[in-house]
């Protein structure tokens, strides 16, 4: 069990980065639409910043997974 909750918890870091790494490049992309004036560019802006924030909420989740387990298995 001990083992099983180790590798959970470095698939969870893992998630964990892999987000991080979305996110900064979903920035980089609003960034770029943010300066940008036609309608495509606008449309893909707000459609980067729905993205942004799904990102963000996946990204809260597997945090709390983690800190989740990471105190239970300090405690057990």
């Amino acid at each position: 069990m001990h083992n099983e909750m180790k590798q959970r918890i470095e698939k969870l870091n893992t998630n964990l980065m892999l987000k991080e790494t979305k996110i900064i490049i979903c920035i980089d992309e609003i960034k770029t639409l943010f300066i940008k004036a036609d309608f495509n560019s606008k449309k893909s802006f707000f459609n980067s910043l729905d993205e942004l924030r799904h990102l963000k909420h996946d990204y809260d989740c597997i945090k709390t997974q983690l800190e989740t387990l990471t105190i239970y298995e300090f405690r057990h």
